[in-house]
């Protein structure tokens, strides 16, 4: 299917570049959007005011009034790379947009022949749902290409508690998948809002987060989630545990010196004598066993968090010492 979207395009946009035409006829335009499969790579912006664009727009067209001061900051957001097809009341608007466009580094900008008049009389129809939301779903580069060129983006995280914790895009917020977490944190509907979650995204199928995204102005969503930007090698924050240390000395007058990190525990003998060492589980499994030599060191990176219980048999003395990973 999107094989045969692309042959489309490319038909219809080689008839317009053999002609040097930069406009779409109805007939071409209605070809397309019988054919694009709600391909994200399609745009279609009407430049009209807010009150035009009320009355009628082509279904799916964002709105984006050319005489805002929002649109030339708006185009810095946007993909220069993806189809856009501009629409107005008779042509006139969309051909100054599409100037501006091109000069900001568009490749592919097209209008309507006529605008939404030439539509309308050619017999095709205009939707009057006056939602301004803008979803893009984006690859890992789109997302990041968009992010630093956006000002103050808010970055939502959908993913669960524990995978935010250990690692998550930086200046992400976490929101854990609850639509009652994410009307706290999308105060401000005409912000910038950049949202991921674990793997392939299932907010575009999902009909709660679709319906409560279309009243925001400015969305992209990272269309593989978080793996895609893991394996494009972006940066990230990865909570990194920094090995503890601590030396615990028996007495100074004791033949022993214990010093833990994470994934060992080095027993360090400061005289002469016999010795040897247990070490159990908190619930007195016995794990491991051995002679003491002038330094041992037991192994304990393979070990879960918790509590063990290390005892030294040495003369006619026993000590235990409470280890915590």
């Amino acid at each position: 299917m999107k094989k045969f979207y692309t042959i489309v395009i490319s038909l219809l946009l080689m008839q317009n570049l053999a002609s040097n035409a930069q406009s779409l006829s109805p007939v071409q335009m209605d070809t397309l959007l019988r054919h694009h499969f709600a391909d994200s790579n399609l745009v279609i912006i009407d430049v009209c005011t807010d009150l035009v664009y009320s009355q009628g727009h082509i279904q799916n067209a964002i709105h984006r009034d050319l005489f805002k001061s929002t649109f030339t900051s708006d185009l810095d957001t946007m993909d220069t790379t993806k189809l856009y097809v501009l629409h107005c009341i008779s042509g006139g608007r969309s051909a100054t947009a599409m100037s501006t466009m091109k000069s900001k580094g568009f490749t592919r900008v097209y209008d309507i022949s006529g605008g939404i008049t030439n539509w309308r009389n050619s017999g095709y129809p205009l939707s009057t749902t006056t939602s301004k939301s803008t979803i893009r779903f984006c690859s890992a580069t789109e997302f990041k290409s968009k992010l630093s060129k956006t000002t103050s983006p808010i970055i939502i995280d959908l993913r669960a508690d524990s995978l935010f914790e250990k690692k998550h895009i930086v200046d992400a917020k976490n929101i854990d998948t609850s639509l009652a977490k994410l009307s706290g944190l999308m105060t401000d509907t005409t912000a910038s809002y950049f949202i991921y979650g674990e793997s392939v995204s299932s907010i575009d199928s999902n009909i709660l987060y679709v319906n409560y995204l279309a009243k925001y102005r400015n969305i992209s969503i990272l269309k593989f989630g978080f793996d895609s930007w893991i394996t494009a090698g972006f940066p990230i924050y990865e909570k990194v545990d920094t090995p503890k240390v601590s030396t615990t000395i028996i007495d100074e007058n004791k033949p022993f010196h214990i010093t833990q990190t994470d994934n060992k525990i080095a027993i360090v003998s400061t005289k002469e004598i016999p010795a040897t060492y247990s070490l159990f589980s908190i619930d007195g499994l016995l794990l491991f066993e051995g002679n003491i030599q002038s330094e041992t060191v037991v192994s304990t990176e393979s070990f879960p968090k918790g509590i063990y219980i290390l005892s030294l048999k040495y003369l006619d003395r026993i000590e235990s010492i409470e280890i915590v990973k």
